[in-house]
C-alpha cells in the first residue's frame, strides 16, 4: 500500500492511498471512500482535526511496504507511486539490497 499526503491552500488535508484493497474495512471506518475513476481511496479531513489526522497518518504509516530490495522499489514505481502524482517524494532504499549478495563466493 503506498499513500501520499497533500495540504490545500485553506488547509485542508488530503490522504490519498493507493492498493488499499486488503485494508478496505479500515480505511472506511477511518473516512475513506474509494474513487474507482482514480482508483484510488481519499480521505479530507479539516486541519483543526488535528488528533484524526495524527491517528489516520500513524495507521498508515504502520501498514506501509517493508522490506524490499531497491528493483522491487523501481518495479513498483510506475504502478504504485506515478499514478498519484506527488510533486516530491523522499525513497530509502538500498539496506534491502545487501541481503542478495552473497556471504561467501
Amino acid at each position: 500500500m503506498h499513500w501520499m499526503k497533500t495540504i490545500d491552500s485553506d488547509g485542508t488535508v488530503n490522504f490519498a492511498v493507493l492498493n488499499g484493497y486488503s485494508m478496505r474495512k479500515h480505511l472506511k471506518r477511518m473516512g475513506f471512500r474509494y474513487e474507482p475513476g482514480n482508483k484510488k481511496w481519499v480521505c479530507r479531513i479539516s486541519s483543526e482535526q488535528t488528533s484524526r489526522i495524527s491517528q489516520v497518518e500513524n495507521m498508515l504509516k504502520s501498514a506501509e511496504y517493508g522490506a524490499q530490495t531497491s528493483a522491487q522499489v523501481v518495479w513498483r514505481f510506475a504502478e504504485h507511486i506515478a499514478p498519484l502524482q506527488p510533486d516530491k517524494i523522499i525513497l530509502q532504499v538500498g539496506i534491502n539490497d545487501l541481503k542478495t549478495i552473497p556471504l561467501f563466493p
